[in-house]
């Protein structure tokens, strides 16, 4: 992962571990706030689709793998105004002479691993 204090921007790569009950279905995840860049599975790129955006839900991220696939892949960069993620300048800080970054996650949703903006869909369980 890597954080942009200047653009303040937070871009990295999640890979998804998957049991799905139907590999026929698309994988549905819920996002936030992020630009998705390029999505993979079996180390070639798989069409996607982003939702129109919810006030509350956020946008849905709809993800067609092949029926074999056991993971994903998911390049990504959060918006600057990513409501996750608190960005403080140098001189917001105890020591006024480096920057900060704090993430929150939301510990109601079923978050995957700790990248914020992506939960499970409650429909691919």
């Amino acid at each position: 992962m890597r954080a942009d204090f200047e653009r303040q921007i937070l871009s990295g790569i999640a890979e998804l571990k998957l049991r799905r009950a139907d590999p026929t279905k698309p994988l549905l995840l819920d996002t936030r706030d992020l630009d998705i860049r390029q999505v993979l599975s079996q180390n070639a790129p798989v069409p996607f689709r982003i939702g129109s955006p919810d006030a509350v839900l956020g946008s849905s991220l709809e993800i067609d793998l092949p029926a074999s696939a056991d993971s994903v892949i998911i390049h990504y960069a959060s918006s600057p105004l990513a409501r996750g993620l608190q960005w403080l300048a140098p001189e917001q800080t105890t020591g006024r002479s480096h920057p900060f970054l704090s993430a929150r996650t939301n510990q109601f949703t079923r978050g995957v691993g700790s990248d914020p903006g992506f939960s499970r869909h409650p429909h691919d369980v």
